[in-house]
């Protein structure tokens, strides 16, 4: 940092930077008394340099703001939170998705602290703006707080409606984009969306009495979130091309050229986006279709994305099942750090999937943990029922089975042969070798069948 100093001045914007990053780094690895003197240098030096109404200053005042939030001096945070919102409205008007951002994160305060009426007032102005401004990531997320502040306040119903809007709206995002970003770039953008479909599993879990629809529409968005990650778009238009003629060649090159463009277009705010931009969706849309008529592998790619609930169910035979399980953060009122385990289990007879809940995933880590024991032992312990003298944990197999298998068990009467697409942890999860009592093991039940997912 001195040698940064040094070479640019205390007063360089590029330094300033540099201490806002360092802040977020000493925050990330909880030394949050560092992180707060470096935030409150690039507010003091913001504001010697730019002036008081100067967006980067509102910028220092959020973060110092957010920093305070993040670590319960709520009473520390609401100035800095109102000052910097007066100021992007001042400098940016009503209307701006600067603004929106700071109604937004006033809202979380006061969510956070109990305060629902008002932070659902601000939270609606915020999607307001959002909405009219075309910034649908942030609209998505704005209609995924409002979701989270009803389910806080037990409006279940109303949280049911405002989760399916936001991950409807997330998941078309994701369906026009995600091919077209890198790997990293695909990492980094699921980091910023999945909050929206972690809200609407916990909804679920909390209450999973919910409507039929609203279960539907998650189990399809879970399926279909696995078929977005799982399909390697490079790798399905590199084997497209191989087995393509010159003209159709020419046109898969142009539509991935036009979707790059949509891509980088649709991140940007509406005012700065290129004029006509209406005409390259439907000149891309009409590429895609002819596109669609013309390669097999292309054609099978992208109806694999398609593939939901009624699909999985219409491919299962009467002694057959599909169970997709699945792993998100549990929030309830506020985020929690737990990180739970469900599952939706999908019968071809039933005509909707059953949500059954799992357990913890501390839980799970507790009994998949063998470093206290040797390869043989953790194995014996594991999947044959064997108690070590010097453990506490007592047929670490049958609690497993009770965690993960257990409970799906009544919707399995009658099924002869199941699908599974484990989650998380339960990667590492030997299914057949679980004992369902002293003698039985799950492989002489059921003829299981392994996939990443269920619409494989």
């Amino acid at each position: 940092m001195t040698i940064t100093e040094k070479a640019l001045g205390e007063e360089h914007p590029h330094y300033i930077t540099f201490l806002v990053n360092l802040a977020y780094l000493y925050a990330s690895i909880g030394n949050y008394t560092a992180a707060g003197l470096l935030l409150k240098q690039s507010l003091i030096t913001r504001k010697k340099v730019l002036g008081e109404e100067h967006p980067d200053y509102a910028s220092s005042l959020n973060n110092l703001a957010e920093l305070y939030r993040s670590t319960g001096n709520y009473a520390a945070a609401e100035p800095l939170y109102k000052q910097a919102l007066a100021i992007r409205k001042k400098v940016f008007g009503e209307k701006h998705a600067s603004y929106a951002e700071s109604l937004n994160n006033l809202a979380y305060l006061y969510h956070s602290i109990g305060r629902y009426a008002a932070a659902e007032h601000l939270y609606i102005q915020a999607s307001t703006i959002f909405k009219e401004e075309e910034e649908y990531p942030k609209y998505a997320q704005s209609l995924n707080n409002l979701a989270f502040l009803y389910e806080g306040m037990g409006n279940y119903p109303r949280a049911a409606h405002y989760s399916i809007a936001g991950t409807h709206l997330a998941f078309n995002h994701i369906e026009k984009n995600f091919n077209n970003l890198s790997e990293d770039e695909k990492l980094k953008w699921w980091e910023s969306l999945k909050g929206n479909f972690q809200v609407a599993s916990s909804l679920l879990f909390t209450n999973p009495n919910l409507s039929i629809t609203f279960l539907q529409q998650i189990c399809n968005q879970q399926l279909q979130l696995k078929g977005f990650v799982l399909n390697d778009g490079a790798k399905v238009l590199q084997e497209a091309r191989k087995k393509s003629n010159p003209l159709l060649r020419q046109l898969l090159n142009n539509w991935e050229t036009n979707r790059a463009t949509l891509a980088k277009q649709y991140s940007l705010p509406i005012s700065k986006r290129m004029p006509q931009l209406d005409s390259l969706e439907k000149q891309t849309n009409e590429q895609e279709k002819q596109i669609n008529s013309q390669s097999v592998v292309f054609r099978m790619s992208q109806a694999n994305k398609q593939i939901g609930f009624s699909e999985v169910r219409q491919q299962l035979k009467q002694d057959e099942a599909a169970v997709e399980f699945i792993r998100f953060h549990y929030c309830h009122k506020r985020w929690t750090d737990s990180v739970l385990y469900s599952a939706f289990i999908i019968l071809p007879d039933d005509t909707i999937p059953h949500f059954v809940t799992l357990c913890e995933e501390k839980r799970l880590a507790g009994l998949l943990d063998s470093k206290d024991n040797s390869s043989e032992q953790f194995v014996k312990q594991l999947y044959r029922g064997v108690t070590l003298s010097n453990s506490q944990h007592s047929k670490k197999g049958d609690s497993l089975f009770k965690l993960i298998w257990k409970p799906l068990m009544p919707w399995l009467k009658g099924v002869r042969k199941i699908n599974i697409a484990p989650a998380g942890l339960l990667n590492r999860v030997a299914f057949s070798a679980l004992p369902i009592d002293h003698v039985t093991y799950l492989i002489d039940k059921y003829q299981l069948r392994q996939y990443s997912s269920v619409t494989v």
